[in-house]
């Protein structure tokens, strides 16, 4: 079957360290040589190689050698898992700014339809039996709630964003 990528028990021993973790988040965003990885993990290049035989043996990442250097990059099974994990935390505060938005939209329309509603009102009903249609205060604090909650997961989308280097 195209398409489709088997997670093996070589797999998931390549995955059950942190090390080679970070390896794999380094290489997705760009190709990376050994030295350039052990440089941004701060560890010794012997260390690096060691665990980059691992991941190459399980198929996570593959060697470019055409170049003067080595340089290493993420294979087809390693593409499969950033793809599953990399975007659902960013849609889910991309959809919590909309439902946001749409909220503080809403109070505002409510807001400004109450005073005509309220004249309309006066003319229909007596007086002793008119109640408040909206309370302002309350309506401060919703908007307020509402854009306070846009502005986090609009900052969380654009942080992610950023983290992935989706967003330069």
């Amino acid at each position: 079957m195209a398409g489709k990528e088997t997670l093996d028990l070589h797999v998931f021993k390549a995955l059950s360290t942190q090390t080679r973790l970070d390896i794999l988040k380094e290489i997705s965003e760009k190709p990376k040589t050994l030295t350039e990885l052990a440089g941004r993990l701060r560890l010794s290049p012997s260390t690096v190689k060691e665990h980059l035989q691992k991941l190459e043996k399980a198929g996570l990442i593959k060697a470019d050698s055409g170049r003067k250097w080595k340089y290493y990059e993420p294979g087809p099974k390693a593409w499969f898992l950033i793809r599953q994990t990399s975007t659902s935390p960013f849609w889910i505060a991309l959809g919590i700014f909309a439902v946001s938005v749409y909220g503080a939209v809403t109070r505002l329309a409510n807001v400004a339809v109450a005073p005509a509603a309220e004249s309309t009102r006066a003319l229909a009903a007596p007086a002793i039996m008119q109640e408040p249609i909206v309370q302002s205060t309350s309506v401060s604090q919703d908007f307020s709630l509402f854009v306070v909650i846009a502005a986090l997961a609009l900052a969380y989308a654009i942080y992610f964003l950023k983290q992935r280097s989706l967003f330069r």
